[in-house]
């Protein structure tokens, strides 16, 4: 997956080619291949930060026919609850998910095991779950102790791409 830089309503420190709402289509174009070409083999799109962007249904459009062309799905990691990107989505005919439950904002070994617990009981639920994290240290050493226990309760983890629709 390319976690793609977009523009945060916040004011946050920028990563070059960040993708802003007051850019051109072009110049929107142009970032996604160049990114793309640094992940070879992706099948599909996240946003990186992005509140701003995800709520700019022009800029959205944009990005959204970029990954149809390329037959990528998109994966909105839901920093805004105003994002366009499920109904667009849809509109566009690209595949899409959303992230249910956002693993590490505090790096504490018991915060980051109660944020999979939630995922569980989503899962449960759903019948399936996503979960996003940092590759942090302590976020990669809960999952390395965790992930066997809940393979031995029956739970599965695959890829996104199996679970967009």
């Amino acid at each position: 997956i390319l976690h793609l830089p977009m523009e945060p309503r916040e004011k946050f420190r920028l990563e070059k080619n960040t993708i802003m709402t007051s850019m051109d289509g072009q110049t929107i174009r142009d970032i996604i291949v160049q990114d793309l070409i640094s992940v070879p083999g992706a099948k599909g799109v996240s946003n990186h930060m992005g509140s701003k962007a995800m709520e700019d249904l022009r800029t959205m459009e944009i990005i959204f026919r970029e990954l149809k062309r390329r037959h990528l799905y998109f994966l909105d990691s839901f920093v805004s609850s105003e994002s366009v990107g499920f109904d667009l989505a849809h509109k566009i005919h690209i595949l899409f998910a959303r992230r249910d439950v956002f693993l590490d904002n505090k790096q504490d070994p018991e915060y980051i095991k109660g944020q999979i617990h939630k995922l569980k009981t989503r899962s449960r639920v759903y019948n399936q779950a996503i979960g996003i994290s940092h590759d942090q240290k302590v976020t990669l050493e809960v999952l390395k102790e965790v992930m066997p226990e809940l393979e031995k309760e029956g739970y599965k983890f695959v890829f996104v791409s199996e679970l967009v629709k």
